[in-house]
């Protein structure tokens, strides 16, 4: 494999039946006008260079981001604070391209209601679980072979 497919927008298929292609560009038309695919483009949300420059601890933080960040209790300057410059970077850009994921004026869902334990299973925002996964996705070829 000389390059890896990014994203979801990697590959496209043609339909041979007019009616259906038809309804599918209404369809897409209404859809790419109001929602922006952010985690699922072609293009990383954050550059290769900078995801390449994680380690994997860094990694596992953008994770651990994804569960903790909707938490009642997360203190965003305290988990900031114990990260590296390049992984603060890679965060910033998750929490930038979950919001427009999301969509205008769409606020993150809050996870673990009152008196549950710090950690409940399954318990993950799915726009941030997959804005992690993206970035495990694209460090996983340069971040093996790194030094």
């Amino acid at each position: 494999v000389l390059e890896p497919p990014r994203g979801g927008a990697a590959t496209k298929s043609r339909r041979n039946n007019n009616n259906n292609n038809n309804n599918n560009k209404s369809i897409k038309n209404k859809l790419s006008s109001s929602h922006n695919y952010v985690l699922s483009n072609a293009d990383p949300f954050a550059p290769l260079k900078e995801i390449a420059e994680l380690t994997l601890k860094d990694v596992a933080m953008s994770f651990r981001f994804a569960v903790d960040s909707t938490r009642r209790d997360f203190q965003s300057g305290k988990f900031m604070s114990g990260l590296l410059p390049r992984a603060q970077k890679v965060v910033d850009r998750m929490t930038t391209a979950t919001g427009m994921a999301r969509g205008k004026g769409i606020p993150a869902p809050v996870t673990g209601g009152e008196g549950t334990p710090a950690v409940v299973s399954g318990d993950i925002d799915a726009l941030n679980f997959c804005a992690a996964m993206r970035v495990f996705a694209e460090w996983r070829g340069p971040g093996q072979n790194s030094p």
